[in-house]
């Protein structure tokens, strides 16, 4: 009997193997023949080949990936990125519970990504899936760049669109604080004696404060101090009413670290009616306009 129930082991074993060696080749063959389709621009053949493998394998990327061209090819996008959400939730699942990242994960995201960006422009939502991919994985080619951040952000304020501006600084930078320090080489001074104070040359404080764009603003002896995003301007011009003397200067927020910055200006008046400013301090860090 034994001898029996070791062959019919033997053949059950090779029975599987088989299948499993022919489920592989015939996803490996889908993969080709749905690649194919693509190429060919017959979009229904395409998806019929990348939905046969993912039911197969349901954690193979790259079908996911092959299924949402197609959509894309007929023109349904949401129907391609429910499937790439689909694939991102597998993959996040699978490296959650398995710490295995899947092959072709990155490409999800970043498949993902290039619809928000060609078909709707939706500058956020594709940020926000290149964000969450890094935050699960830490991959650096998930990560935004700053100079990407920083990009957007001037495209906004360029069409005045202030609150998506804003919104992209939230997600690139960190707040810094910057003091800046009136010396007046009469002696004296106060809080008072400053006119005005204007944020990139558009905004007064409030209006800066009420877009989000400066978080505080406070004054002190001789100092103010702002809690402002980098890659700001500011300009401050006022007087000195007991020697006519009057001052203008601007503040150029360029921090070098993504930690909180700590900066500390001069701003002195040439005599009754000239004008200072933080020239020194820009030629020093390289900032310009």
């Amino acid at each position: 009997m034994k001898p029996r129930f070791l062959m019919i082991f033997m053949l059950i074993v090779i029975a599987m193997c088989t299948t499993a060696c022919s489920a592989k080749i015939d996803i490996e063959e889908q993969l080709a023949l749905g690649d194919r389709h693509l190429q060919e621009i017959n979009y229904e053949q395409a998806l019929v080949c990348y939905e046969k493998v993912i039911l197969v394998e349901p954690k193979n990327m790259t079908a996911y990936i092959g299924a949402a061209n197609a959509y894309m090819g007929q023109g349904k996008q949401e129907q391609a990125v429910a499937k790439l959400e689909a694939a991102m939730e597998i993959a996040e699942t699978s490296y959650k519970e398995e710490q295995i990242i899947l092959e072709d994960t990155v490409g999800v995201y970043l498949k993902a990504e290039s619809i928000y960006m060609d078909s709707n422009n939706n500058v956020l939502l594709a940020l926000d899936v290149l964000e969450r991919g890094y935050q699960v994985y830490k991959i650096d080619e998930l990560k935004v760049p700053k100079e990407r951040y920083l990009k957007l952000m001037q495209d906004y304020i360029e069409k005045d669109d202030y609150k998506n501006a804003i919104a992209i600084l939230e997600r690139g930078f960190e707040p810094v604080e910057v003091v800046a320090k009136i010396i007046n080489p009469y002696g004296g001074y106060h809080s008072e004696d400053i006119l005005s104070i204007e944020i990139n040359d558009k905004f007064t404080v409030e209006e800066a404060m009420e877009i989000g764009l400066l978080k505080s603003c406070h004054y002190d002896e001789g100092s103010f101090f702002l809690d402002i995003f980098p890659y700001t301007k500011v300009a401050i011009s006022g007087v000195f009413p007991h020697e006519g003397g009057k001052y203008i200067g601007t503040v150029y927020c360029f921090p070098t670290t993504e930690k909180q910055q700590f900066y500390e200006f001069e701003l002195w008046t040439r005599g009754c009616g000239a004008v200072g400013s933080f020239d020194k301090w820009v030629e020093r860090t390289g900032a310009v306009e």
